[in-house]
Order: C-alpha cells, then structure tokens, then sequence
C-alpha cells in the first residue's frame, strides 16, 4: 500500500530477510523442520544483539553506542550477506539507490568494493540488492 508508513522498519526489513533465506532453502530441498531451528537461531543471536544495546542503555554506560555499531554491523552482515573481509573494508558511500525499489532510500543497494577474488587476483566488485 503505497502512502503507509511502517512503525517498525527495522522488524519489516528483519522478516523480509528471513522470507528470502526460507525461499532459497526451499529449492535446495530443506523442509520446514530443518529450516524453522536455524532460523529461531538467527532470531535469538540478533535480538541478544539488541538486548545488549538496551542494557547497555539502561545502566547509563559509554557501552551503548558500542553495543549499537555493533548489532547494527550483525544486520548487515547477515542481511547482504557479506564475508567477514567484506565487512571490515565497508563505508557509508557503498550503499547507494536502487531504481527497482525505490523504497529502500539510498540504502536500496550495497556495493561490495572489495569481495572475494580468485587465487592470484585482485578482489572482485559486486552490488548486493536489499531483500524486498
């Protein structure tokens, strides 16, 4: 519905991604009961994530912010689905527009600069797409 606002676009964008991982697994044969533990799995380490930035928020610490970078990092991570190489070499100008979804914003796409090369070569570029 065009015009709605989401009041938690973060759980949206969440449930998008475990929608995509759960389409993907589906073709390669898993069923339900292999796929729904990993992915309360998945579920639990990112809201453990969360959880730390809530105490770390409570108890009033300098941790917060930390604790905020790096659930936030968590996200991108399994979102994008980026190495770990890929992730420490990230910069706010790699996320950029994607014309076939408009409402991601400027965060529509991710532009890996740096990915996995083959044996002898220089590390390959590839544009990750936001799940929709």
């Amino acid at each position: 519905m065009s015009g709605v606002v989401q009041l938690r676009p973060g759980d949206a964008m969440f449930d998008a991604m475990l929608r995509g991982r759960r389409a993907q697994q589906k073709p390669r044969g898993l069923k339900d009961e292999a796929i729904d533990p990993r992915e309360r799995q998945i579920r639990q380490f990112l809201d453990h994530a969360d959880d730390q930035i809530d105490r770390a928020v409570k108890s009033q610490r300098k941790r917060a912010l930390a604790a905020n970078r790096d659930a936030t990092l968590l996200k991108v991570i399994y979102g994008w689905g980026l190495r770990r190489t890929e992730t420490s070499k990230l910069d706010v100008v790699d996320f950029g527009r994607n014309s076939k979804a408009p409402w991601f914003g400027r965060y529509g796409t991710l532009n890996v600069r740096y990915g996995k090369g083959k044996k002898g070569q220089p590390p390959r570029r590839r544009t990750q797409p936001s799940a929709a």
